[in-house]
């Protein structure tokens, strides 16, 4: 409401009556008007009537607000302050006319001066989405709600429509805060803008998080699970649970799992969670009750099992049989695999043996809920042994199924009679011959065990050669018994060769986990039990025991890599020879026996490169004369193996740069046969050995290590440059001979040659406690030194040997030979050795790193190796092929 002031003059009194101006007319009294709107921040303005005139500059005012001055108020205006607001305005004046009377007036008092009053601006409601915030405004001047201009405001910025006295808060405004403002003009005629406060920042609207417990039958020994849910999300929001038994909280139980005990035994269960989700909204949400706890169900688990798990043969039909004391009328689903992989549409309980099963353990898996409830899943079957593409009972049958082999034939041999099977032939590749398990497991007759006795033989042509290990000829779990070879077949050689029982020529043969034992030959001077041609041939884990005592030949001939009409040379041959068990043949007095030969051959063929690997296995009772392995070839491996109670040497007699690296060498019987590596001078290197007890007779050329002139006038050698062969990094310990230069050959050989490196000699060594590795049956050498050089035409070049022994150096050229350059000598080391924790002795002080690294050493023991083991090497030998 504005009020006008319209005020006439109020004469106050008369201040000269007198005509001190000299006209002596009467004086006209004058008066003040008062005029303007009386609100503050207005102007009220005073104007003076007075017929006689005012003199100018005379005129004095006073403004007063309820009678009292307002200071500095003296003008003829004045501009309404909110001091004045409320109060009424009354203005005095003082002045003298054109007549020079003195005249004061005053004007009428004002109504009260109208103050303006803030407006208020407030919000409501609750800054989440989905709400509506109200503005409601507040004004004591009166307001006009048709006039109130309203805007809001998002974190400062004006929110484009929003005009309304209300605001429906949007999703984009989650995390903002919200303000209103109005702009008006007021009854009293004031324009206002005024802002409302701010809002907290907006939030998701909250809705509430719901927790379910996974089973709502539970009973004793049931574990629940409470799981949440909450459309303001709770990803990485940590939740605090209590479970409850009849709405009473059970103790300890805290977690989102709960495992029912018999206290809950008729009681309701629920579950409370807490937490603040991650709209920022504290949640505490109880989930329905379940059912009372009822006591628990006892299984009594199903099993599953096949009707027949020996012996399956392709094309049988074997059934899988489900028992559940439960019951288990509802669906079953099985699966049947072959070697633990599916076979695809195979879900019935009814299987048909297949040809692509041959070879391989079937199994089953039933998967079925019983009739009390229980999961029943995972039970599986499995048949005791592989399926079968033949089983036949004896030999004639034996041979019938060789007659009709064809790839993928896995032929079993059940108990039955196979003497004099006579020559078996293999011409094609992927055939699998083996026993069934029942002559496997059996340990009475020839007829039980399905032996092979008798004259046998067993030629795998080169029409069967495999293109890998997957699909060549597999002979495994096989037993040779008092057999003999098959005269006048391709296994009776001419008396120049052996014959042979199993006689390869395919690629990719393997012969695995067979025994060997006790042959009856009485009439071939010479036999190689097992011939290895072709090439990547594998013998792993056999027995090979009881040769006939003094017949020349070995139990596994290998070849040498062949000739290729074209190229004249063969990839290499690559056969690997692993983990087999040699024991029990005496060819102490017959040169030409063996344990194994590596290569067969003085010729050329010798000198092709053939990789062989004759590696982990172990020689145990092998009296050999001169050799215990004949290495006739080229580029192989000879690693890891372990010889002991063995007589002869690993002999590298034909061919060039082969390795003899980390074997094992065990004197046990103080036999002057017994020694380790025999070499000629064509690149080879004999490394990290370990050569303990050894009484080699150096007069008959036996020692630990031998560098050997005596095959240099072979056809194969004859082609060759001699090249110096490296001795490192060997351990002999307490061995009577055990280094020497040969004289064999000495004399028409060209310049024979060897480096000696960081070799290890232990001589007259007394450990605290002897052992087959501390020598114990070698603690006396030979008188003439330790050192025999009896070729003056061999140059041996000494780096860092250590030779600790009480005569270091004798033989008939030992003037020429070591004189200390590259050796150390003395009787006894500055530093006792040291044994490891397997028994190795290793040197110390100034000894260590000279001799064999004894990590790279294991002796193998005959539990490790042959029929049955499963011992693998755990140290790595890989630097071997780098040597």
């Amino acid at each position: 409401m504005k009020k006008k002031i319209l005020l006439s003059a109020v004469v106050l009194a008369l201040t000269g009556c007198s005509n001190d101006d000299g006209y002596g007319i009467g004086n006209f009294r004058g008066s003040a008007s008062l005029s303007g709107d009386a609100r503050v921040g207005e102007t009220l303005s005073v104007a003076i009537t007075d017929k006689d005139g005012v003199k100018a500059g005379t005129d004095v005012y006073t403004w007063m607000a309820d009678g009292a001055a307002i200071a500095g108020a003296t003008s003829s205006s004045y501009v309404l302050t909110e001091a004045e607001a409320g109060k009424q305005i009354r203005v005095t004046v003082a002045y003298s006319d054109e007549r020079n009377n003195k005249e004061e007036t005053r004007t009428q008092t004002s109504d009260p001066i109208i103050g303006n009053e803030a407006g208020l601006l407030t919000l409501s409601g609750v800054a989440e989405t989905g709400a509506t915030l109200s503005a409601t405004l507040a004004d004591g001047n009166g307001i006009d709600p048709s006039a109130v201009v309203y805007s809001w405001l998002a974190d400062g910025a004006v929110i484009d429509g929003a005009t309304e006295s209300s605001y429906a808060i949007a999703d984009t405004d989650v995390g903002k805060s919200i303000t209103a403002k109005a702009d008006y003009t007021d009854r009293d005629g004031f324009s206002e803008s005024v802002t409302s406060a701010t809002t907290d920042p907006v939030k998701v609207a909250n809705t509430p998080g719901i927790v379910a417990i996974d089973k709502q039958a539970p009973v004793v020994d049931d574990v629940l699970t409470a799981s949440v849910t909450d459309d303001n999300g709770i990803d990485g929001v940590a939740i605090s649970y209590q479970w409850l038994a009849d709405g009473a909280a059970i103790d300890g139980a805290t977690g989102s799992s709960f495992t029912v005990t018999a206290a809950q035994l008729d009681q309701v269960l629920s579950v409370q969670a807490t937490y603040t989700d991650q709209a920022d909204n504290a949640e505490e949400i109880v989930s329905d009750a379940t059912a009372p706890v009822a006591a628990a169900l006892i299984n009594v688990p199903g099993s599953v099992s096949l009707d027949q798990a020996t012996k399956l043969v392709v094309g049988q039909t074997v059934t899988a049989m489900v028992d559940d004391d439960n019951g288990a009328t509802g669906t079953i689903n099985y699966q049947w695999q072959a070697d633990g992989v599916d076979i695809s549409g195979a879900n019935a309980a009814e299987y048909v043996v297949t040809a692509a099963d041959a070879g391989k353990v079937l199994s089953v898996t039933a998967n079925y809920i019983d009739d009390a409830g229980f999961d029943e899943s995972g039970h599986s079957a499995e048949a005791e042994e592989i399926a079968y593409s033949k089983i036949v009972t004896n030999f004639a049958e034996l041979a019938a199924a060789f007659d009709g082999e064809a790839e993928g034939d896995v032929i079993g041999m059940a108990p039955g009679d196979y003497s004099n099977a006579g020559l078996l032939t293999v011409d094609v590749k992927n055939v699998h011959l083996t026993r069934t398990a029942d002559a496997i497991a059996a340990s009475g007759t020839a007829l039980e065990t399905a032996a092979l006795s008798g004259e046998v033989c067993f030629e795998i042509l080169a029409t069967a050669d495999g293109t890998s290990a997957e699909d060549g000829v597999k002979f495994d779990q096989l037993y040779f018994v008092d057999f003999n070879y098959v005269a006048d077949t391709s296994c009776d050689t001419d008396s120049s060769s052996d014959d042979y029982y199993i006689n390869n020529k395919a690629a990719y043969f393997s012969l695995t986990n067979t025994l060997m034992e006790n042959e009856a030959n009485t009439s071939s001077s010479s036999t190689s039990w097992v011939y290895v041609g072709g090439s990547k041939a594998h013998v792993a884990r056999n027995t090979f025991s009881g040769k006939v005592d003094g017949k020349k030949g070995s139990f596994i001939r290998v070849s040498a890599n062949g000739l290729d009409e074209e190229s004249n040379l063969l990839p290499p041959a690559q056969h690997v020879v692993e983990y087999n068990l040699f024991q029990n043949f005496d060819a102490s007095g017959q040169s030409s026996g063996y344990g194994l030969q590596l290569g067969d051959t003085t010729g050329t063929n010798s000198v092709n490169s053939a990789g062989h690997v004759l590696r982990y296995n172990l020689f145990d009772g092998i009296l050999a004369k001169t050799r215990v392995v004949k290495v006739q070839t080229s580029g192989s491996y000879v690693y890891g193996n372990t010889f002991a109670n063995t007589y002869g040497m690993v002999s590298l007699e034909n061919g060039q740069q082969n390795t003899v690296y980390a074997n094992v060498f065990i004197g046990m019987n103080g036999n002057k046969y017994e020694s380790g590596v025999n070499a000629a001078a064509y690149g080879h290197v004999v490394s990290n050995n370990y050569f303990a007890g050894q009484a080699s007779d150096s007069d008959s050329e036996r020692a630990s290590l031998v560098l050997t002139s005596n095959e240099n006038s072979d056809s194969g050698n004859s082609t060759l440059t001699t090249s110096p062969t490296t001795f490192s990094y060997n351990t002999i310990v307490n061995s009577m001979a055990p280094f020497m230069v040969g004289n064999k050959g000495c004399s028409d050989t060209p310049l024979t040659s060897a480096v000696s490196m960081a070799n290890l000699l232990l001589n007259d060594y007394a450990p605290a406690e002897n052992t087959e590795l501390t020598g114990i049956n070698g603690a006396t050498k030979v008188d003439d030194g330790s050192l025999i050089d009896d070729c003056d035409k061999a140059t041996v070049t000494f780096e860092n040997d250590h030779y600790y022994s009480d005569d270091i150096v004798g033989g008939s050229a030992a003037s020429k030979s070591v004189s200390g350059t590259g050796v150390i000598t003395a009787a006894a080391p500055a530093t006792a050795p040291s044994i490891d924790a397997n028994g190795f002795v290793q040197g110390a002080g100034d000894d260590a790193g000279i001799g064999a690294d004894t990590s790279k050493l294991y002796r193998i023991m005959p539990a490790d190796v042959g029929v049955g083991s499963t011992w693998e090497s755990d140290i790595d030998h890989s630097e071997v092929f780098g040597l």
